[in-house]
């Protein structure tokens, strides 16, 4: 997923979760400070989440590449055997 993809959704996400502590605080249930720190928190958390699995993510398909490269490389070696 692209860079301005990613900022997209958070900005987006931000966004939504503004509107609901908006409605929230306009309902009585909560004050704006707590809308504000319950919003700074997932928007500190969620990237933090999203980069260490999209760490692993990438890890892992590495890895992948590189186990079909070695199993190419295998079949290329035993049909030169053959030959």
């Amino acid at each position: 997923m692209s860079e301005q993809m990613k900022q997209a959704i958070f900005s987006s996400l931000r966004s939504i979760l503004i509107a609901v502590g908006s409605l929230l605080t306009t309902m009585g249930w909560v004050d704006d400070q707590t809308v504000q720190s319950v919003v700074g928190v997932v928007m500190v958390a969620l990237p933090l989440i999203w980069g260490v699995y999209d760490k692993f993510a990438a890890e892992r398909r590495t890895q992948a590449r590189e186990a079909i490269a070695v199993q190419d490389t295998v079949a290329s070696f035993t049909e030169g055997e053959r030959s």
